[in-house]
């Protein structure tokens, strides 16, 4: 009936099969030795499904989809070659630009003054 729960609870469980090597030959016979488990308590199941979800858990770095994500692709064409040594070269030029240029400006102009001074 809705709304109602079981006080129990019936596993249906298959034996594995048996081999028998009888006169020297190896064959598997499978036996129907079925049967039902009757679980009262919950806690049982919960230790059982808890087991069942710990053996089939997968860690999550250590699929394939996780470790490609984090490997780049290498890039073989000229064209994305050219781009990055062409932004490469101009960042760290720039870079290097902005910090030089203020002090070789100053530089400059201290040395044209003491060669005007020395002329003078």
């Amino acid at each position: 009936m809705p709304g109602e729960t079981a006080d129990f609870m019936a596993i249906f469980v298959e034996k594995s099969r048996d081999t028998c090597n009888c006169s020297g030959e190896s064959s598997t016979t499978s036996t129907p030795n079925n049967e039902y488990l009757l679980v009262n308590e919950t806690k049982e199941i919960r230790k059982r499904i808890d087991k069942i979800k710990k053996k089939l858990t997968v860690p999550m770095n250590s699929t394939s989809k996780y470790q490609r994500s984090k490997t780049s692709a290498k890039d073989e064409r000229m064209s994305s070659q050219a781009m990055g040594m062409v932004l490469g070269v101009g960042l760290i030029s720039a870079f290097f630009a902005l910090i030089l240029l203020p002090d070789i400006y100053t530089l400059i102009r201290y040395a044209l003054k003491r060669v005007c001074e020395k002329r003078a």
